[in-house]
């Protein structure tokens, strides 16, 4: 039965800030809104903040789930594979509308109270980890950080979109998609055998490139001293 309430109480947070934001986040109200007593509320979650972390956890435990399983499937799975189900799995993630416009309202909520801000990084800095780790990249690794700044604005705009759909954020959804595998590059060859040196122009995005030997300089020819001229 407390089970039972709390997921109630869960389901109507997260339906309130999906469909009237973070102004119609507060404990009365989602107490209303779950059809229990506001001291159910504060039994489960004896603060805002608690309440707040309780969601956050929620709507991004499937994502990281999913990711989860990719990493735990990893040793099964060819590393060429693995990045194709990774590439193929990312630009879905822009379209989870539901969840986009549930962080948009937190993300308001974090503008007031710095508890969620720090919780909100937390769990994107989980999510940027378990991902470099499947692409065998730093978790400040540019390109990947280019590739999901491009998923969060795409987010933004579906969340805000017609529920209709989007042909205009279809389009670009599309060609995302298509520059992304070349964006974050191949598999590292570390990953079979020792990597090849790569001519700079042909590095990969993103790929460090070796170093130039330095030139030598060039020697300047001696000038001639001019003729005396004849008197």
């Amino acid at each position: 039965m407390t089970t039972d309430i709390r997921t109630r109480i869960l389901d109507a947070a997260e339906r309130l800030l999906e469909t009237q934001g973070a102004k119609a986040f507060g404990q009365t109200r989602v107490a209303r809104a779950a059809g229990v007593k506001q001291g159910n509320i504060t039994y489960h979650f004896p603060k805002k903040a608690d309440l707040v972390a309780a969601v956050v956890e929620r709507v991004n435990e499937r994502r990281l789930a999913e990711l989860q399983q990719l990493v735990d499937s990893a040793h099964q799975l060819a590393p060429e594979k693995l990045r194709a189900l990774v590439f193929e799995r990312l630009p879905s993630l822009a379209t989870e509308v539901k969840r986009s416009r549930v962080m948009l309202a937190l993300l308001v909520e974090a503008q007031h109270d710095p508890s969620i801000a720090r919780l909100l990084s937390s769990v994107n800095a989980r999510q940027r980890e378990t991902l470099a780790a499947l692409l065998h990249r730093s978790p400040g690794d540019l390109d990947l950080e280019l590739a999901l700044t491009t998923i969060s604005g795409l987010s933004l705009h579906y969340a805000l979109s017609d529920p209709q759909g989007n042909v205009h954020l279809d389009v670009l959804l599309r060609r995302f998609s298509e520059w992304l595998p070349a964006l974050l590059g191949p598999v590292p060859a570390t990953l079979a055998a020792a990597p090849a040196e790569v001519a700079p122009d042909a590095a990969a995005p993103g790929a460090s490139r070796p170093a130039r030997a330095p030139r030598a300089p060039r020697a300047t020819p001696s000038r001639r001293a001019p003729a005396s001229r004849r008197s």
